[in-house]
């Protein structure tokens, strides 16, 4: 089931922003890359790490304040005290709602669902496991030009689960 959830997520994003196949031309596709700079904790906050990694998005301005995103992070590893922790790879499907504001900036929230492969390593063992959760945020667009822009977003990934990130993103963008 939980590998179903992205594309459900998709699927259900489209349909409510009433987008027609006649209609995709018309709306910003766009892609952009960032770093980023997370703090990951244990579900007792005993244990924290700071990591910083790379970021690839996709997504599709469905309507005027809906669309869906697609994300893609990995990075290096973080280390706090007797932690280690590593995320091997995280995929986000997300849902946007965002309002155009000025010459082509916009600001908004998501949400959605995340997978993570999370290795971690401690004085107590080390481990490998997937962890699936919901991931929420803000973020701010800034045009440069009528299709590039710099983005800002600050986001809670796999809220709920043993383990939970929160981080700070910054990158720049392309809309076609």
């Amino acid at each position: 089931m939980g590998s179903r959830i992205p594309g459900v997520v998709l699927l259900l994003a489209l349909l409510s922003t009433g987008a027609k196949a006649n209609e995709l031309h018309q709306r910003d596709i766009y892609v952009g890359a960032s770093t980023f700079l997370w703090f990951y904790a244990d579900d007792r906050l005993e244990n924290s790490t700071l990591r910083t990694g790379f970021q690839g998005r996709s997504g599709y301005q469905a309507s005027e304040y809906f669309g869906v995103e697609m994300r893609y992070s990995d990075g290096g590893e973080g280390q706090s005290g007797d932690l280690l922790v590593r995320v091997e790879r995280a995929f986000s499907a997300l849902v946007t709602v965002s309002a155009a504001f000025g010459n082509g900036h916009r600001v908004g929230v998501y949400g959605g669902h995340t997978t993570a492969g999370l290795k971690t390593m401690s004085e107590s063992g080390a481990g490998e496991r997937t962890e699936h959760g919901v991931s929420t945020g803000t973020f701010i667009n800034l045009a440069l030009t009528g299709q590039a822009y710099v983005f800002a977003d600050y986001g809670t990934w796999l809220w709920d689960r043993d383990f939970v990130a929160q981080g700070f993103n910054l990158g720049v963008g392309a809309r076609f």
